[in-house]
């Protein structure tokens, strides 16, 4: 019997580019989702690629919600290993992964293991902001292949964060669609 994961509620989806603003730009104008909140420069700490600790990759995060989905767009700016330029290397650029989101260290601690136990093949992992996050292969050479993460994305001082980029995109008007995330 093969063992399907549950890895819950699909709550992001994952889009590697090249240029996040040109991405950002195109996903507003052509589909209507914005307004994005940036941040350039991100790194993650406890950086770990397919289970060798290393040095992180450096990335562009853009961020908005379409409806309960939020869109990452992601562009990673130096050459460290990582899943972002694997996909890429791959000759594919757009969608790469989907993300669930836990409430706590505990709740992702038992997914994490559940995704291990059903045959998942580790990507990359850390911890983004205090976050932990997990990034497993889910048929990478295959087609439509997507990575899957699981994240730390629920925590009580995050939601203020997704009610703000929910809000802002139920209330745009197409103005100003790349913004800095607020600190």
């Amino acid at each position: 019997m093969v063992m399907v994961p549950r890895f819950g509620s699909v709550r992001q989806l994952g889009v590697v580019v090249k240029d996040a603003e040109a991405a950002m730009l195109h996903w507003g104008r052509h589909m209507g989702v914005g307004p994005f909140f940036v941040i350039e420069g991100a790194t993650f700490q406890d950086y770990r690629y397919r289970g060798v600790p290393g040095p992180s990759p450096v990335c562009t995060f853009g961020y908005a919600q379409a409806g309960d989905l939020q869109v990452e767009i992601i562009a990673q700016t130096n050459d460290a290993p990582s899943g972002y330029l694997d996909f890429l290397a791959s000759g594919r650029e757009g969608c790469q992964h989907l993300s669930s989101w836990q409430a706590s260290d505990a709740e992702f601690e038992a997914v994490y293991a559940q995704a291990l136990s059903s045959g998942a093949q580790l990507m990359h992992e850390g911890y983004a902001d205090g976050s932990r996050f997990a990034y497993f292969a889910t048929g990478e050479g295959l087609p439509g292949g997507l990575a899957f993460e699981i994240a730390v994305g629920l925590r009580p001082e995050l939601l203020p964060v997704h009610a703000m980029l929910r809000a802002a995109n139920e209330s745009w008007d197409g103005s100003d669609p790349i913004r800095r995330m607020p600190s």
